[in-house]
């Protein structure tokens, strides 16, 4: 089931699921294939779309809660992105 609802938030907007699978990046008991998946999802973002200010703080927050176990090249070219598409 897990994996499922995994694979409906990938078809989300990239700048739409980032901060869910921030969130998903912290639990500990996903499978080696899921974790894959979360990092593929993060990594990829499309920069034709755009995030409010909220978003972006939001995102930025999730950014430091995962400062341990997110790459810290993957956290900088998130950050760069960020100042790239935030609007407002």
């Amino acid at each position: 089931m897990a994996d499922y609802f995994l694979r409906l938030l990938l078809n989300e907007p990239s700048w739409t699921r980032l901060p869910y699978l921030l969130m998903l990046y912290r639990d500990g008991n996903l499978t080696e294939k899921q974790c894959l998946d979360i990092t593929a999802g993060v990594c990829e973002r499309h920069m034709y779309g755009s995030v409010s200010e909220q978003e972006a703080a939001l995102i930025r927050s999730l950014l430091e809660q995962n400062s341990d176990k997110l790459p810290e090249h993957i956290r900088k070219n998130i950050l760069f992105d960020l100042k790239c598409i935030e609007r407002g």
